[in-house]
């Protein structure tokens, strides 16, 4: 039985939405990298007035110096840099880029095999587009990632690029060893991944990002 999967535009536009608010975070790198500085100068430069002026505070001992040098960066790091890592979380939760350079997507699971296509625009503005084509016999691993919303299919892929119109072949090649990214903003993503994993014979791995070091055990999804 075949099965064709189509872009949900809500979807889409979800994705798009996600898309610019990184994009945005991206271009207020040095505005992060002031904020670095200014938490890690909080921290050394009052530890450094209050050791060459510990006369001035009546300390009278290595321990009590000790005491108060910690006690005062526990207090500077809570007021300084809880703020900053904060900003930093949510930033980094925003989700990853989502494909909205993939145009006309299509993507169609045969007996044997998966075909996904899109249209895209390279860095000097011609047009392309993109076929690949995946055995379920070749899938050796796939992972869902539940925070960015995309499928990474590690497997032996055929990727075939066309002219504009899609008919004339400009280029083919077999990639051995990688993987693929599907974003799932497909109209029915829970039947999409029900059957890749029935038909590939390969379990779902869901991955939570935001949870480092935890990956869930191989089985059956659940939406």
């Amino acid at each position: 039985m075949i099965k064709e999967y189509t872009p949900d535009p809500r979807k889409v536009e979800e994705f798009e939405a996600r898309r610019k608010k990184r994009e945005q975070f991206q271009e207020k790198k040095p505005i992060r990298r002031i904020l670095y500085v200014i938490g890690i100068l909080a921290l050394i430069l009052p530890a450094m007035y209050f050791y060459y002026n510990r006369d001035e505070f009546n300390v009278r001992s290595i321990e009590e110096l000790f005491n108060n040098i910690l006690a005062m960066e526990l207090l500077i790091f809570l007021v300084v840099w809880t703020p900053i890592t904060i900003y930093c979380k949510m930033s980094y939760g925003l989700g990853g880029f989502p494909p909205y350079y993939r145009n006309g997507e299509t993507l169609v699971l045969y007996e044997d095999r998966l075909k996904n296509g899109f249209s895209y625009v390279d860095d000097n503005g011609k047009e392309w587009y993109m076929v690949y084509e995946i055995k379920y016999t070749d899938i050796k691993d796939i992972l869902h990632d539940i925070v960015f919303e995309n499928l990474k299919v590690y497997c032996k892929a055929d990727e075939a690029i066309y002219d504009r119109g899609g008919t004339t072949l400009c280029s083919k090649k077999t990639m051995e060893k990688g993987n693929i990214i599907f974003y799932l903003y497909f109209n029915d993503n829970k039947d999409f991944l029900e059957t890749l994993s029935s038909r590939s014979g390969v379990q779902i791995r869901r991955y939570n990002r935001n949870k480092r070091g935890r990956r869930s055990r191989p089985g059956k999804l659940r939406f």
